[in-house]
């Protein structure tokens, strides 16, 4: 059902045909929260409401945020609610639940679609009595970002100011007076922990620098306890998912030239993709599939405790840098320098591997960026296996496994 949600709204976003039935949606969403705004309530100025209702990628990028907002001298004093996607709560519960005083979990597909539940939860938001509402993504959506920062209608609403990837120009236009204050931080495409660190340096008035992805979880059970890689071969689009053939491949050849065992991770939803790896693989006995089994603290000790980590351009990628764990990424350069290309300092090493096409372009990274800003249209499955493999046996590779086994 989600799957099919995001594929029509990108199909209504994408059609310029489809303008006046986009408006008409934005629209009818308003008018709900309009209804739902309708009312006295208590404003308390103390509190602060703090909107990140994006995937899992783009919220291990924003975390270490928080704890910042909390512990800074404007803020020591507020009570921070957090109002955040119910697909991360049980990774929120476990690692963030000290840093925010309250959650509001949102399923953002009903929120976007059942008139209903959209009505209760932008009351219930409403009704908090929010002082300042803060949004800092960057990648905006018209009816989920905005429409929350504005149904706080606290006094100050902050955010950034947006990118089209997710509206049109004229729903930016709508969006940009939802906010009190947009902050400006960069016209070039920078890696999006960069840009958050931008966001609330100058939000907070202080120095960030010392901050960088990191997950610093408690002590959790591991499931597997030879030495072993981690593959994670779902992504959260088609386009940017290499064949499950593919990663069996590089599953044998890991376990034939380096001796480790295989393990599994992912979502529920990518079980089958783990299925067609096993089949394709010619040493299923030493693949443990653990996809959709793991509770997050043995998910994330999965990653913590692997000899490194391969996958597609995901969340994966981020989990696996923020733990200190070596990943290789396969990638169609979706979103180039936005989540990939992790700057010095921020990961001890991150190793991309992409199409030859883009290698050949990589003269200009900007103007390479700015192209893929929206969607590669680069074919993933073209990068192949002995490239991937190249890449884990080169000496910068084997120089930070070496480091990160040692």
């Amino acid at each position: 059902m989600q799957t099919m949600l995001k594929h029509v709204i990108r199909v209504i976003k994408d059609k310029p045909i489809a303008a006046p039935l986009l408006l008409v949606i934005d629209l009818f969403l308003l008018g709900i929260d309009l209804l739902a705004g309708i009312g006295s309530r208590r404003l308390d100025p103390n509190k602060i409401c703090l909107v990140k209702v994006d995937k899992l990628g783009d919220y291990v990028l924003f975390r270490n945020f928080i704890a910042e907002i909390k512990n800074s001298p404007r803020f020591k004093a507020c009570r921070l609610t957090l109002v955040a996607n119910i697909e991360q709560k049980a990774f929120i519960e476990w690692l963030d639940r000290d840093h925010v005083d309250h959650v509001i979990w949102l399923d953002i597909y009903q929120y976007a679609s059942n008139p209903l539940y959209r009505f209760r939860m932008a009351r219930r938001i409403y009704q908090e009595g929010f002082a300042l509402a803060v949004c800092s993504t960057y990648a905006r959506v018209l009816v989920l970002d905005d429409f929350i920062v504005r149904v706080t209608k606290a006094i100050e609403r902050v955010g950034q100011q947006a990118h089209l990837i997710n509206m049109k120009g004229w729903e930016r236009f709508f969006g940009d007076r939802c906010y009190t204050k947009l902050l400006q931080v960069s016209d070039e495409v920078i890696f999006e922990f960069e840009r958050n660190r931008a966001f609330f340096a100058h939000l907070l008035d202080r120095s960030l620098a010392h901050l960088r992805p990191c997950i610093d979880i408690r002590m959790a059970s591991n499931r597997v306890a030879k030495s072993y890689v981690l593959i994670a071969p779902g992504a959260g689009d088609p386009f940017r998912q290499w064949k499950p053939e593919f990663f069996a491949q590089v599953a044998d050849l890991i376990v034939e030239q380096y001796g480790y065992d295989i393990v599994l991770c992912g979502s529920p939803a990518e079980k089958t993709l783990g299925e067609a790896l096993c089949q394709s693989s010619a040493h299923p006995e030493r693949i443990s599939n653990l996809i959709g089994t793991l509770s997050i603290p043995e998910l994330l000790t999965a990653y913590r405790d692997s000899c490194f980590v391969v996958s597609n351009e995901s969340a994966s990628v981020h989990l696996a840098a923020a733990l200190d764990c070596v990943p290789f990424c396969v990638s169609n350069g979706n979103h180039f320098l936005k989540y990939s290309e992790y700057p010095a300092g921020l990961a001890k090493s991150v190793f991309y591997i992409y199409p030859d096409e883009l290698d050949a372009m990589r003269h200009d990274d900007q103007a390479l960026a700015r192209r893929f800003d929206f969607k590669s249209t680069l074919d993933i499955n073209s990068i192949p296996v002995a490239k991937v493999i190249a890449t884990i046996a080169g000496p910068e590779s084997l120089h930070s496994l070496n480091h990160k086994t040692s």
